[in-house]
């Protein structure tokens, strides 16, 4: 049965998805997986963010508002609420399915609608009014993104004296990618150098920018002060078999290389499935990530940005 994303009505000429679909095709079949697996092992990361964001949120009293963009099925923004109920907090994601599975989750963990309100919404073209929220936050989400278009969203969003909190992957300690990026080589290749054919919000790169202070000039070029970066490593486990490690992440990294198939970018006649496992057991193993009690990634490291919007000092207009 076709795609309902490749219906064409009878007679008229196809027209090739355009590139936001595709990637909007993958994130939607990838969310159930991510939230209910992969999401769930970046708990001390979100433990992390939520000490951080509770220090920034203390400069505006009861009742600050948070924007949480890109926040798959509602990280770190339901963790946020649970240490500052008082918040008003907007959880985004650019996947529908997402932003439903999120809702679920909310519900689930007792907080109500008018509590974290969950939208679908663009990073790059953000439906809140200028000067909106007192904390913005992007959690391993602005890689997969055109940062020309998505940092002054939220720069923009931000009110002033607000803060952006964003966290990107560094590139040298990353044990969960290695594996991860063994497949991506051996499927795309130097394809994935061509950011034309291959653009940034299909996940194929995701330690763009992880050198330290990669995003410090783009913040502060957008009007960002006191920018800081900061590094913090932690440690990623999962019991289960070298199997079941691939079942995790299965799901989000073969829908993902699926849609670049659609695209040409992949040999047609290749097994995405079967290569795409090979790659990834081979890689797991030999970087030592199995063991007797399960599989993990014991040594990654994000880093993590703090920015100010400085006060409007007011003007004629």
């Amino acid at each position: 049965t076709a795609h309902p994303m490749y219906y064409r009505p009878k007679g008229v000429e196809f027209e090739p998805l355009k590139q936001w679909q595709y990637a909007a095709a993958a994130w939607n079949r990838s969310a159930p997986a991510y939230a209910s697996s992969g999401m769930l092992m970046y708990a001390p990361l979100h433990e992390k963010l939520v000490s951080k964001a509770c220090v920034l949120l203390e400069d505006f009293g009861e009742g600050p508002s948070v924007l949480d963009v890109g926040s798959a099925a509602a990280e770190p923004a339901l963790s946020i609420w649970r240490a500052r109920p008082d918040a008003e907090i907007v959880s985004t994601d650019y996947a529908a399915t997402n932003v439903h599975l999120g809702r679920s989750r909310t519900y689930r963990a007792g907080a109500e609608t008018i509590d974290i309100l969950m939208q679908f919404a663009d990073m790059e073209d953000l439906q809140f009014d200028d000067d909106a929220f007192d904390l913005v936050s992007a959690c391993l989400s602005i890689m997969y993104t055109n940062r020309e278009d998505s940092i002054p969203e939220i720069f923009r969003v931000t009110k002033p004296e607000g803060y952006a909190l964003i966290v990107v992957h560094d590139s040298t300690v990353s044990d969960l990618h290695v594996p991860y990026m063994a497949v991506i080589d051996k499927l795309l290749g130097d394809k994935n150098k061509d950011h034309d054919a291959v653009p940034d919000n299909m996940a194929t790169r995701p330690l763009c920018l992880g050198q330290e202070g990669a995003l410090t000039k783009a913040l502060e070029e957008v009007g960002y002060e006191e920018v800081s970066c900061e590094g913090f490593e932690f440690a990623l486990h999962a019991k289960g078999s070298v199997d079941e490690a691939w079942e995790k992440v299965k799901s989000p990294l073969v829908e993902m290389l699926d849609a670049l198939k659609d695209q040409g970018l992949i040999d047609e006649s290749k097994d995405v499935e079967e290569e795409a496992k090979a790659s990834y057991v081979e890689a797991l193993t030999a970087a030592g990530g199995v063991s007797s009690e399960g599989f993990g990634f014991p040594r990654n490291k994000v880093w993590i940005y703090t920015a100010r919007k400085p006060k409007f000092e007011g003007g004629w207009w």
